[in-house]
């Protein structure tokens, strides 16, 4: 039979061991006081006990209050510790594909004069020791990250467990570990916030660090629907930035209507956007159209790769026909609507003398049109949009205001409509090979200087808590 150990124990075991300690603490407390041997070295010890397990059995009955507490406030971070992970796991993926083209570099002058390659090692010696700094730093945030991910509620349980021993003999390590778990979870979130604090003092704008007003990279997930309940199939959202239209970015729309910006490889900065889709060659506003990212998305953690959600609905007149199309009826206010497995019925109500009516569908599938209003065909096109070749017809009538217009689409698809061809990605403006070697300098000699400095401040505050915690001598869990 396999031998318990600590790493199999969980966290409610973990208390209910404190708490029978608290209480052994309790009556050897009451039990020294009531010993009839006047030794002062002895009796001193009766109120001790007796304090330290009132105060174990605060902590214990507390444990999910302060657990729930510290997430609360990391929660104002906006900023997972997965997210957090990430964002280090690519920093050191960026670290060493540069150290990867600086060696390729050393290693081609290796063909020319001994001195040039002697020069080209010197000058870029400094730049591999900030390299190995920024990994180094890199490297333990993200093992208390994940140690926090792992073990937090294991680790503030094993604290309190030992704060209840008697004697103190497990309470200096005990508040330690307990004030780690407490202040590093709820400093570490905010490690981005400081290292944009950093380098902007320095000279680096907020974009060259991937630290836009609140937070580095957005990962984010959602649906597109109309105000009807239909959904497009495929499509693509574009992000674009309205005080800088070189900035964009654009990402697919699947046949269920939701688009992923999840990690590794998909991000977009935190900002302010204007947001599109284009569906089957049109441009279909979205509500809401301007969002301020990440403020405007929900925090859910739905998705482990994407913990913000954030849902958009297509303006009034635009209806998703399924299983493919869209259609648009301008100068007519909808009015009723229903839905069926291949079609939609709708009632509206004209704004104008003239009815405008766009239809758009892939060319494996026919749309049949039918209305109480005579409508003229006066365009279609076959245009190419994504791999797909997409007709697109321009409908026009004379209607009278006052009359309730009666429109019904039913598609039918002859065959299966081709894969959307897009490669999701990002515009954003080009810099110098200057700038961006000065700013590569730059960042290589302020972020392990950035990652350091905070995690000194972090070890004071843990200090400063154990002490609170009861711990006469703290000790700090993680050194460097």
């Amino acid at each position: 039979m396999t031998e318990p150990s600590l790493t199999m124990l969980e966290p409610i075991e973990f208390l209910a061991i404190a708490s029978q300690l608290a209480v052994l603490t309790y009556y050897l407390g009451v039990l020294i006081y009531a010993l009839p041997l006047p030794i002062y070295r002895l009796k001193k010890w009766a109120p001790i006990l007796i304090q330290d397990s009132i105060w174990a059995a605060i902590l214990i009955f507390t444990y999910s209050l302060l657990l729930s507490f510290s997430d609360s406030l990391a929660g104002y971070s906006g900023i997972s510790l997965e997210s957090l992970v990430a964002y280090m796991q690519l920093v050191i993926a960026i670290v060493m594909s540069v150290n990867f083209i600086a060696r390729a570099f050393i290693t081609s002058l290796s063909m020319l004069p001994v001195s040039l390659h002697h020069v080209a090692s010197v000058i870029l010696l400094p730049i591999h020791m900030f390299q190995y700094g920024i990994i180094l730093s890199s490297t333990m945030v993200m093992i208390l990250a994940l140690i926090l991910i792992g073990a937090k509620a294991k680790l503030a349980a094993l604290g309190i467990t030992l704060i209840a021993m008697p004697f103190r003999i497990g309470r200096n390590a005990g508040a330690s570990i307990l004030a780690f778990v407490l202040v590093a979870n709820v400093m570490l979130p905010f490690l981005p916030y400081w290292i944009g604090l950093i380098l902007s003092s320095i000279g680096l704008a907020y974009d060259d660090i991937a630290t836009y007003n609140s937070t580095m990279y957005v990962n984010m997930w959602g649906t597109i629907s109309d105000q009807y309940g239909g959904y497009p199939a495929g499509g693509v959202i574009l992000f674009m930035k309205p005080d800088d239209p070189d900035t964009r970015y654009w990402f697919k729309v699947h046949n269920d209507g939701t688009y992923y910006i999840n990690r590794p490889f998909k991000y977009i900065r935190a900002g302010d956007y204007i947001v599109y889709m284009e569906y089957l060659g049109y441009l279909v506003h979205l509500i809401p159209t301007y969002v301020k990212l990440p403020d405007n998305a929900s925090l859910t953690y739905r998705l482990s790769t994407a913990e913000y959600e954030l849902h958009f609905r297509a303006a009034e007149n635009y209806v998703f026909l399924r299983p493919h199309g869209v259609l648009i009826p301008a100068s007519c206010k909808i009015d009723g609507f229903e839905r069926y497995v291949n079609g939609v019925k709708l009632v509206c109500l004209p704004t104008n003398s003239i009815l405008q009516l766009y239809l758009a569908y892939p060319e494996q599938c026919s749309v049949d049109l039918e209305s109480n209003a005579s409508m003229t065909l006066t365009s279609v096109e076959l245009v190419p949009w994504y791999g797909i070749l997409v007709v697109k017809k321009e409908y026009r009538a004379s209607v009278d205001e006052s009359t309730r217009l009666e429109i019904k689409a039913n598609v039918v698809c002859r065959g299966a409509v081709p894969e959307l061809q897009v490669e999701e990605g990002v515009a954003e403006p080009k810099k110098s090979a200057l700038v961006e070697l000065l700013t590569l300098i730059t960042f290589f000699i302020a972020y392990p200087v950035a990652v350091f400095s905070y995690l000194t401040v972090m070890s004071m505050v843990t200090l400063a808590v154990a002490r609170l915690l009861g711990a006469l001598s703290p000790r700090i869990i993680f050194d460097y």
